[in-house]
């Protein structure tokens, strides 16, 4: 299976910075909520990348490494248990993703954003279901 499909599609229709977006954390139970936005740039891809809960730990964390002295950029948004339970989990995330955007130092024109949608009005978007599983830089951000 191609992962870069959504990247060298977006690409060729000239969109230069595609960050891809996860989130992890989806209850005031478990802890925060933290959401991933990350930049690849032009580096060489790393192999086995792939939605982070289908990997081993030992190798989760040997791409982490890996991912982090690569991509080109990397922001990442946390929303704490008192918020979520302020404003409920679903604008939590969406609050987690905008804080992740905002802390990349690369304005990106392209979010690639795992699930049904993100409330993110100011930045084109598609949105992929398993998009952890289906491109690379949303995978990444799951790692």
């Amino acid at each position: 299976m191609d992962n870069l499909k959504y990247e060298k599609y977006y690409t060729d229709e000239g969109f230069q910075n595609i960050a891809g977006i996860d989130e992890a954390g989806r209850g005031p139970l478990a802890g925060p909520v933290v959401a991933v936005a990350l930049i690849w740039g032009d580096k060489p891809i790393i192999d086995g990348i792939k939605d982070s809960k289908k990997i081993s730990e030992k190798k989760r964390n040997i791409l982490y490494e890996q991912i982090i002295n690569s991509a080109k950029d990397i922001g990442i948004g946390v929303v704490h248990e008192v918020k979520i339970d302020e404003i409920n989990i679903l604008q939590s995330t969406y609050l987690a993703m905008r804080k992740a955007i905002g802390k990349l130092s690369t304005k990106p024109d392209l979010l690639l954003v795992d699930g049904n949608k993100a409330d993110i009005k100011h930045i084109k978007q598609k949105n992929i279901i398993k998009g952890d599983s289906l491109s690379y830089t949303i995978g990444c951000a799951s790692i």
